[in-house]
């Protein structure tokens, strides 16, 4: 029988973890209060109280966290994952995000969510500038049992929906 593949064996491990009531509550509460700060984030406010948004959004990842996206792009450690905050803000205007199914368990969170806002530059691979757009993303959220926060969000598909 053939070596089982690196990615079969990190699968294998993470769904050995063992998570109690408490670790999956925290889990739950910790991608609460990061997607309700993302949410205030991407609402229209002072830049204070942006920066205050996303200080707390920051809170509930790992230093080292990473971003990337299915193109390539990505964005390692909280001062660039900040400056992403910041592209993304940019990027689309009037973000209004739908949850369609949320999966948590010891490996993190997995969410498939819907966005709608005017593109105002391209991010990601994404380059409908102008325009209304509608997109679906499939979010992976890693969670790091020993510090206790996520190392990022992964996003492994996006596609705009006509």
């Amino acid at each position: 029988m053939a070596d089982a593949s690196p990615a079969i064996v990190r699968i294998k491990e993470l769904l050995a973890r063992e998570v109690t009531a408490q670790e999956y509550d925290l889990i739950r509460t910790t991608w609460f209060t990061h997607v309700d700060n993302e949410e205030q984030l991407f609402t229209p406010h002072s830049p204070a109280e942006g920066e205050r948004y996303l200080d707390a959004v920051m809170e509930t990842l790992t230093d080292d966290c990473l971003f990337r996206f299915p193109n390539g792009d990505q964005w390692t450690g909280q001062v660039l994952v900040r400056e992403f905050y910041h592209t993304l803000l940019e990027a689309f205007e009037n973000m209004v995000w739908t949850p369609q199914t949320v999966v948590v368990g010891p490996q993190g969170v997995l969410d498939f969510v819907t966005m709608s806002a005017v593109m105002r530059r391209p991010l990601g691979g994404l380059a409908c500038v102008g325009e209304s757009v509608r997109i679906r993303w499939l979010i992976e959220w890693p969670w790091d049992p020993i510090r206790r926060k996520f190392t990022g969000e992964i996003v492994h598909i996006y596609d705009r929906i006509e």
